[in-house]
């Protein structure tokens, strides 16, 4: 078990640390403001993957994830936790250095199943893997299946639909939209590097 594991640095409003430390249970309980990374993980051939949550989650069973990730522990920064996270999550070995940072976003939601909040700095990051899905080991207690979908599909999909109704986890529709563009964006770059060096 990691030193902090199970413990995260409480965020103002303004994302600034305020110097307290809590509970997972207690960071969503009172609906605290909480540092998580998001790796959105996508191939060389533009495709995008996304993991069914396990049916056993506390919050969105059933649903489908656009990135692997989660709460940023404390003394953790970003970087390290989309590390850990993309490492636990699917078996994938991530450098630190190939994660691309895209941008940090406030996402608010809440299951009212359970009663969970959640009030997140959330640190964005894209990640280029083409090794085989057979490497991929997914944590059975949280993802339960995986798939690659093209992600102009993708993009098709989130411009027609309410995210809040649909398949995916329910973040607003603006989220989905610039994440998705960039990954596009980052994908011809890297199309035009390689044709620049033949």
């Amino acid at each position: 078990m990691r030193m902090h594991d199970m413990f995260i640095d409480v965020l103002d409003s303004n994302g600034r640390k305020t110097g307290r430390s809590v509970s997972k249970k207690e960071i969503h309980v009172k609906g605290l403001w909480f540092a998580s990374v998001h790796t959105w993980t996508y191939t060389s051939k533009g495709e995008l993957f996304i993991h069914r949550r396990a049916k056993q989650k506390k919050a969105y069973p059933g649903r489908w994830g656009t990135s692997f990730g989660g709460h940023v522990d404390a003394g953790e920064t970003p970087r390290q936790a989309a590390v850990r996270e993309l490492f636990e999550e699917s078996g994938i070995h991530a450098e630190q250095r190939r994660l691309k940072f895209l941008r940090i976003r406030k996402l608010v939601s809440y299951a009212p199943r359970i009663h969970w909040h959640s009030k997140e700095f959330c640190s964005i990051f894209a990640y280029q893997y083409d090794g085989s899905l057979r490497n991929i080991k997914m944590q059975k207690e949280k993802v339960d299946k995986l798939e690659l979908i093209p992600l102009k599909i993708f993009l098709q999909e989130v411009k027609r639909k309410d995210m809040q109704h649909t398949r995916y986890l329910p973040f607003d529709k603006i989220y989905y939209l610039d994440t998705t563009r960039n990954l596009l964006k980052i994908g011809k770059t890297g199309k035009k590097k390689k044709e620049a060096t033949k």
